[in-house]
């Protein structure tokens, strides 16, 4: 058995970290700029925040479970340059009003929801870009 170890250099390791901060740095200015105003829009007696930046094709991102319409900021940045570009935050999801005690957390409510988001915000058809439960979402709009 060979074994192997590989050791960057110094100078590698420096240039990599320099590169990194500057890539985080230079991604968190341009998210911040896309998404620099939060919008309302009342959907299905509820009030969810979004925001939305570029021309074009509507694209919507449909954050997971643990997010909010934050998660998608960096990637709406670089999309807004060819795409109109709308990310939100689902039912009781941040900025949003948390659910009371009487709500249900039901993947057809945040379906719904969806759907009527993109007919209220003129974005159809639009392309869908989702993660975790969003993409559950997503895919359970598009079958309907």
């Amino acid at each position: 058995m060979i074994q192997m170890t590989v050791a960057p250099s110094p100078l590698i390791l420096t240039l990599t970290l320099l590169a990194l901060v500057s890539s985080l740095r230079d991604a968190s200015a341009q998210g911040s700029a896309c998404a620099s105003q939060i919008k309302t829009i009342e959907i299905n007696k509820a009030t969810l925040h979004y925001f939305e930046c570029g021309e074009g094709e509507p694209i919507v991102f449909v954050h997971g479970t643990l997010g909010d319409l934050n998660v998608f900021r960096t990637q709406a940045q670089t999309f807004a340059t060819g795409l109109r570009v709308i990310s939100y935050s689902r039912l009781y999801h941040p900025p949003n009003a948390p659910p009371r005690a009487q709500d249900v957390y039901a993947v057809s409510a945040h379906a719904a929801d969806l759907g009527a988001l993109v007919k209220e915000l003129k974005a159809t058809p639009a392309h869908l870009v989702a993660s975790s439960y969003g993409a559950y979402i997503a895919l359970l709009l598009a079958v309907d």
